[in-house]
């Protein structure tokens, strides 16, 4: 079917062809639709209806006024924590130190025993003292360490024989760089008792000399120096 749209006045000069005409068409003003021998009256077109949305997408007024007030919030925080930080650096002191009965030596702390235990017993002794037995590493440390003892007797130390890797070893896993090893020594580590545990032997100048584990002796115990903290108190000037 052959369909077109017309305007009124199309429609008046084509009305006569109908059968029945509408009344008052010209004061209806639809639009019609002709198709032979009917007539349609078109229905006119609504406007789109737009709901509003959930979020307004633009900042507003109130909107700036937030984030304003964000900003200037977060800047009050920062100058807070700053300020702190400031006093804190102002007024807290802090150095590194030995605990009471220890003794220092460059950067580590070193404890004395009073007590002649195993070899193994004098380690897990030092080790619930969050130390180990001592690693000596120079000539001056070897020094340092004779001439702090208050008792002149042999001392465990922390180097042992691992017969598995047939070397001596410090306590650490590290080789013996270093050794003040007395006349003769290391003797032989062979037999029913292995001499695998050295001591820093009295009467020969603190030489080492290796002997057995199972003997007792006093030890030397060695660990870093911990880090103090104290407030410095504040003083006017008057």
């Amino acid at each position: 079917m052959r369909m077109k749209s017309i305007r009124m006045t199309l429609f008046q000069r084509n009305c006569p062809m109908l059968r029945k005409c509408p009344r008052n068409m010209e004061e209806q003003g639809y639009d019609y639709i002709v198709d032979e021998d009917m007539l349609m009256r078109k229905l006119p077109e609504k406007e789109l209806e737009i709901e509003q949305a959930l979020f307004a997408s633009s900042f507003g007024k109130w909107d700036r006024h937030r984030i304003t007030f964000f900003v200037i919030y977060l800047l009050t925080i920062f100058s807070l924590i700053m300020a702190n930080a400031a006093f804190v650096i102002a007024f807290l002191r802090c150095f590194p130190i030995c605990a009471f009965n220890w003794h220092e030596f460059q950067d580590k702390c070193y404890y004395y025993s009073r007590k002649q235990v195993f070899w193994e017993k004098a380690r897990s002794t030092c080790q619930d003292l969050s130390a180990d037995l001592v690693i000596i590493d120079s000539e001056k440390e070897q020094d340092f360490l004779v001439y702090n003892m208050k008792k002149k007797t042999s001392q465990w130390i922390g180097l042992r024989y691992m017969t598995t890797e047939m070397a001596w070893k410090w306590v650490d896993g590290t080789n013996a760089s270093y050794t003040r090893w007395g006349p003769s020594e290391p003797t032989s580590k062979a037999g029913r008792n292995p001499k695998d545990c050295v001591v820093m032997k009295k009467g020969e100048n603190h030489k080492w000399r290796n002997g057995s584990c199972n003997s007792t002796n006093l030890f030397i115990c060695e660990k870093s120096m911990q880090l103090a903290c104290v407030w410095q108190a504040f003083h006017s000037s008057h």
